[in-house]
Formats: structure tokens, C-alpha cells, sequence
């Protein structure tokens, strides 16, 4: 492969980062939903809640696939 073709193949690589890392900006005071993934209940919290008070079941972000 000659210098052009290593620059198309380095030019065509996924350098993103994973979903669960990305970034846009400065998140440190935007309040963020979260779901209790055994109840439904919805908190809006700055950080994440821990346990849920009705059920002790995990909070997920709304914001984020469950995949």
C-alpha cells in the first residue's frame, strides 16, 4: 500500500468514541433523567441517584440505549 492508500484506509477508520463516552461540551451542571429499570419510576437528578427509594431497584439514564 503506498503512502495515498494508507492515508485513505487511516482517513476511513471509526476513531469515535464509544456511546457511553461521548462528550459535547461541559455536562457538569445539566440536570439528567433518570429510570428505575424494576419500578418506572423517573427521578431528575445531577448525578446518578443510586437505588430507588420505592423499590431498591438500578436507575438508568433515560438518555442512554438499554442495549
Amino acid at each position: 500500500m503506498g503512502v495515498c492508500g494508507e492515508y485513505l484506509w487511516l482517513a476511513h477508520q471509526d476513531v469515535s468514541m464509544p456511546h457511553d463516552q461521548d462528550v459535547e461540551g461541559d455536562t457538569a451542571e445539566i440536570a439528567s433523567e433518570f429510570e428505575c429499570l424494576q419500578c418506572g419510576k423517573i427521578v431528575t437528578a445531577d448525578t446518578h441517584p443510586g437505588e430507588c427509594s420505592d423499590c431498591d431497584g438500578e436507575f438508568q439514564n433515560r438518555a442512554k440505549s438499554l442495549e
